[in-house]
């Protein structure tokens, strides 16, 4: 969306829902649309989910292990 079409959209809220002013309101949606930095939150959102299966990949094999040792 462009500034003309985020300032319409402003327009359109309620009074009682316009909870920042419109250039922040505008500044703060065009941020949520900057690719770069979207990049890198899916790139630390992936690289989480692949520590967590590695934690429970890990896990399971020393649950195994000591099942084994019993």
């Amino acid at each position: 969306m462009n500034r003309t079409q985020l300032s319409s959209l402003y327009d359109s809220f309620p009074e009682g829902q316009r909870d920042m002013p419109k250039a922040q309101f505008i500044r703060e949606a065009l941020a949520c649309q900057d690719p770069t930095a979207n990049g890198k939150i899916l790139a630390q959102m992936v690289e989480g989910k692949q520590r967590a299966r590695q934690g429970q990949i890990q896990k399971a094999r020393i649950d195994a292990a000591l099942r084994e040792a019993r």
